[in-house]
């Protein structure tokens, strides 16, 4: 192959991978905004994911969210993993739940009391 077939080659490699990326973004981009949506209106859970169908559907939101997509990946590609994984996580995060050690989110030690009151007497027993 000579030196312009590989950079046709690279370019067209480069413009695919981009393709790719820019639609795994565009994708969690959407479940975030439906799962925010969920959280400000009145959208059941189960129908998050007929939002995001809709949405990736429609001829403006997709134009719109694959030039800002790929617009991202040209300036902040070595970023866009973390920011990615983290948008998938927050797709499957219960939000207004707390579940850390399982503990109701009023829930600690002291029944649910933040403070301590005079009739326990020590500060330890807080």
């Amino acid at each position: 192959m000579t030196d312009t077939e590989v950079e046709q080659v690279y370019a067209r490699y480069e413009a695919r991978l981009g393709a790719m990326m820019t639609e795994s973004l565009g994708a969690s981009l959407l479940g975030l905004y439906a799962s925010a949506a969920s959280l400000l209106l009145p959208l059941p859970t189960e129908r998050q994911l007929a939002v995001m169908a809709d949405l990736e559907e429609d001829p403006f939101v997709s134009s719109a969210l694959s030039s800002a997509c790929c617009e991202l990946y040209f300036r902040y590609s070595m970023f866009l993993a973390t920011i990615t994984a983290a948008l998938t996580t927050a797709k499957h995060c219960e939000w207004g739940h707390n579940h850390v050690g399982g503990l109701a989110p009023d829930s600690n030690e002291n029944g649910g009391a933040d403070t301590c009151t005079a009739s326990e007497g020590t500060p330890e027993a807080c």
